[in-house]
């Protein structure tokens, strides 16, 4: 499953890096409309890819939850939770604590 992520965001990069080197666009409206319908088109394809259940779990360490315990600060506790929200998707993270997990049972 995982492979499969990496080759769709492999193969959606090389499509971002084609659309931006693109120098010449359609003038005729109709072309035009194609070519955006096109590209929205292909945009559906990856938009699942941020959506990717990784099967991680982030949490803080018991030092920095005290920490954010103590401030009381309820915007920098809802930037800390939208920002593990997003580590818990990102599917890098997930393969790399993976491999560390296989490399220290390997030891």
């Amino acid at each position: 499953k995982e492979n499969e992520v990496f080759g769709a965001i492999e193969e959606n990069a090389f499509m971002l890096k084609k659309r931006r080197d693109e120098s010449l666009m359609p003038v005729n409206y109709e072309s035009y409309k194609a070519y955006r319908e096109d590209i929205q088109e292909q945009s559906k394809k990856f938009k699942d890819i941020a959506d990717v259940k990784t099967g991680i779990s982030v949490v803080s360490l018991q030092v920095d939850q005290k920490l954010l315990e103590s401030k009381g600060d309820s915007i920098l506790d809802k930037k800390n939770e939208k920002w593990f929200e997003d580590l818990s998707k990102d599917v890098h993270l997930s393969e790399t604590a993976k491999i560390t997990r296989d490399l220290i049972r390997l030891n």
